[in-house]
């Protein structure tokens, strides 16, 4: 990707510094780890985990290990015994160092395997302490300023619209997959709204892909030859222009 490309149509981040395998690494400062030219087949995959989450015992702050467990006498993680939490990294500077909860070898495998990193302190300014409006904001690229406070698109959705013009809900024989795939989750994810009128993404949740196949087979009939030139044909031609790309997503 190109880097000019990526910061059309990302929303900036807060221009601060954090740790990338050992090394300071400044937010857009190098786009490098982010360019995938010349390499095909390549897919994201984003896992959003609904729900609370006791951060401070998922990543355990090492160097205010004193402080966090007068704050939580019981329920604090030991650094020592069975129970203790997994030291992260401890080649890094004491300030740097975090530990893990100890459910999480297989995130410290994948850590030293170099495949995962650890972002810290990740949140927007003036923020309204709603879960929920967090996440609508964590989905859009957007934060408490008033211009990026009612994205009414997400972050994903922009960039695959940006990327692949014209090809969001429409297969092509140039694009024959979808652009995106969610699963898990029966509503569409406000992470791939465009502006237009589809999402990136097709919605799997709740279907097996023979089930999904089948169920969209069933639908509908012959498909009308003659579209009136009114807002009634306009709207029939709209669904047919679904019902199609849907079929053969489908078969897909």
């Amino acid at each position: 990707m190109k880097r000019r490309n990526f910061l059309k149509i990302a929303t900036p981040a807060v221009l601060s510094p954090f740790v990338l395998n050992g090394y300071a690494v400044q937010t857009f400062a190098n786009l490098d780890m982010l360019a995938c030219e010349g390499i095909s087949e390549r897919v994201l995959v984003l896992i959003q985990l609904g729900g609370g989450n006791d951060g401070v015992n998922t990543i355990v702050p090492i160097n205010q290990y004193d402080t966090y467990r007068q704050l939580r006498p019981n329920i604090g993680l030991s650094n020592s015994g069975s129970n203790a939490f997994i030291p992260l990294d401890n080649t890094l500077a004491l300030e740097d160092q975090v530990g893990l909860h100890p459910s999480m070898t297989g995130i410290k495998d994948l850590y030293d395997s170099g495949l995962v990193n650890v972002v810290q302190g990740v949140s927007y300014d003036n923020h309204n302490r709603s879960h929920f409006k967090s996440t609508d904001l964590w989905l859009s690229g957007g934060d408490g300023t008033s211009p990026n406070f009612n994205h009414t698109t997400g972050w994903t959705g922009r960039y695959l619209d940006y990327t692949y013009p014209g090809m969001a809900g429409n297969p092509t024989d140039l694009m024959p997959d979808p652009l995106g795939i969610q699963l898990g989750d029966s509503k569409p994810s406000l992470g791939f709204h465009t502006a237009g009128e589809h999402a990136a993404a097709i919605n799997l949740s709740g279907q097996d892909l023979e089930g999904f196949f089948s169920v969209v087979s069933e639908l509908g009939g012959l498909a009308p030859t003659n579209i009136p030139n009114t807002e009634f044909g306009n709207e029939i031609e709209y669904i047919m222009n679904i019902q199609n790309s849907v079929s053969n997503y489908a078969e897909r």
